[in-house]
């Protein structure tokens, strides 16, 4: 049985979409190899404790789609906090804002009590994600009114 010509073009789509996934992870490695040691030193400094479920450590890379720079990307997660205010989130924090030139942005999430900071470095983005736990005693998710939205609903009709 003799391939149809749709087939080959699926399997050439699919070659082609692989090799671009392949040259993009390339990409990173070599760009997370380049700024190792920066990305090292940083992580030691935040001293994340990998054995505490609470907390962890991501590594990726960020693509600035506005000025077409790529940088190595630090997510750290910090999970069951008390408040925006204890000690491991303010040495983190502190850490960052002392460690270069930039302005942290922060964004609330209140459905899940959490609030993310956003350091650009010249060279490595972070993010820290933190998020307190539901038996804080000091940070609660509190309703501060409500809002009514209308949503279209629609159904393929088909003569």
């Amino acid at each position: 049985m003799s391939e149809s010509k749709p087939s080959i073009a699926a399997y050439a789509a699919h070659a082609s979409s692989m090799a671009s996934r392949i040259n993009s992870a390339k990409f990173e490695s070599a760009l997370l190899k380049t700024h190792k040691k920066e990305i090292g030193k940083l992580l030691d400094l935040l001293g994340v404790d990998s054995n505490n479920p609470n907390e962890c450590a991501r590594l990726d890379t960020w693509n600035s789609w506005s000025t077409d720079k790529a940088k190595p990307y630090i997510r750290i997660h910090l999970y069951e906090l008390d408040s925006f205010k204890g000690k491991k989130l303010s040495a983190i924090l502190w850490a960052l804002s002392c460690h270069g030139e930039t302005e942290v942005k922060t964004k609330e999430y209140p459905n899940s009590i959490n609030r993310d900071y956003d350091f650009d470095f010249k060279n490595i983005r972070v993010q820290v994600c933190a998020f307190v736990g539901e038996e804080s005693a000091t940070c609660k998710r509190v309703k501060i009114g409500e809002k009514t939205q209308i949503v279209e609903e629609f159904a393929i009709q088909c003569d």
